[in-house]
């Protein structure tokens, strides 16, 4: 206790959230201090492994949608990542984007960077972009959508000059495995903290089979690089050594510690609000009925062996105060 209490004090770089997430843990207490938050699953992108345009069901009024912020707030969220489908289709996204920044509220978004221009403005007050980068123009086209690379680059440059943090997502499928070394000298030279992840073993809303998933050994092979790149100290590599460590049982169920529903939780684009983003999550609560306090206070805390989202087990390797999760993690605010 007294080893925690000198960490929060002496360290310059922790951020709030840390400390309430820390505080809550040694105390036992459930709070939603981090939220995602699909708001909307309309896209106008149709990458190859996604399947999220399937997803059609109607997204919460800019009513409602600020009342869960309010509700949010008032429970202690301290971070809203907000992702989709694309959005910045949302008419409203600056009302809610602003709303966030009314409350104290630490504002990431995930976007393609297509619409970025005609809506940076918008959300000028947004503290993180978070963009996908899956290799070279080539392979990153391949996936995403012909023109892609170079819109998701002209957006980087148009976040620069707001003075956003950026960071970029890399999808490890069958196609990009052997581009581990071009996407981290890439997130060198434009010094972006880059993170990776497996893809999906199906697709969003259709429940299809991706076919480009990664697997076999030439994934191992692909996660044990970039754990040789952590362990040689990469500034730019986002993901922890634990993290990495964790990606090398993919697509075998691993057991590892859970924090769904204890400090963070997903909200679909409807309302209805689950423990994380996994699909192995079956419960999950009409938040637009229930209200989002009385929802999250309904869900159990549970576990599962397929966590395979980098930033949903970096939470959960921090809840289970894994020191290098904890270290690793300041970076990324």
């Amino acid at each position: 206790m007294r080893f925690i209490r000198s960490f929060l004090a002496q360290s310059k770089n922790i951020t709030v959230a840390h400390k309430i997430f820390i505080l809550n843990k040694l105390l036992g207490k459930r709070l939603p201090l981090f939220v995602t938050w699909a708001l909307t699953y309309r896209c106008n992108h149709n990458c190859f492994y996604c399947g999220t345009n399937d997803l059609m069901s109607e997204d919460l009024d800019t009513e409602t949608t600020l009342s869960f912020i309010n509700e949010m707030s008032q429970m202690g969220t301290k971070i809203i990542s907000f992702t989709g489908g694309e959005p910045l289709l949302r008419d409203d996204i600056d009302i809610i984007v602003n709303y966030c920044k009314t409350k104290g509220i630490y504002v990431s978004m995930n976007t393609n960077g297509f619409l970025l221009p005609n809506k940076a403005e918008k959300i000028k007050r947004i503290d993180r972009i978070v963009f996908s980068l899956d290799g070279p123009r080539d392979i990153h086209d391949a996936i995403r959508g012909r023109g892609s690379y170079n819109e998701v680059m002209e957006a980087v440059k148009l976040a620069r000059s707001k003075l956003w943090n950026i960071k970029f997502t890399s999808v490890l499928m069958d196609a990009n495995l052997d581009c581990i070394e071009f996407i981290l000298d890439m997130a060198q030279r434009l010094e972006i903290v880059t993170s990776f992840q497996p893809a999906r073993k199906l697709k969003r809303g259709s429940g299809e089979l991706n076919q480009l998933l990664a697997q076999g050994e030439r994934y191992q092979k692909a996660v044990k690089e970039l754990i040789s790149y952590k362990l040689n100290n990469h500034p730019f590599l986002g993901n922890s050594l634990s993290c990495l460590s964790h990606f090398l049982q993919w697509p075998n169920p691993a057991l590892i510690p859970c924090a769904a529903s204890r400090i963070y939780c997903r909200v679909e684009n409807d309302g209805r609000v689950k423990g994380c983003g996994d699909e192995a999550n079956i419960e999950t609560l009409d938040g637009k009925h229930l209200g989002f306090k009385n929802a999250f206070m309904l869900l159990k805390p549970f576990g599962c062996l397929q966590c395979w989202f980098a930033a949903q087990v970096e939470l959960n390797f921090i809840y289970s105060l894994k020191l290098d999760s904890i270290v690793n993690s300041f970076r990324s605010f």
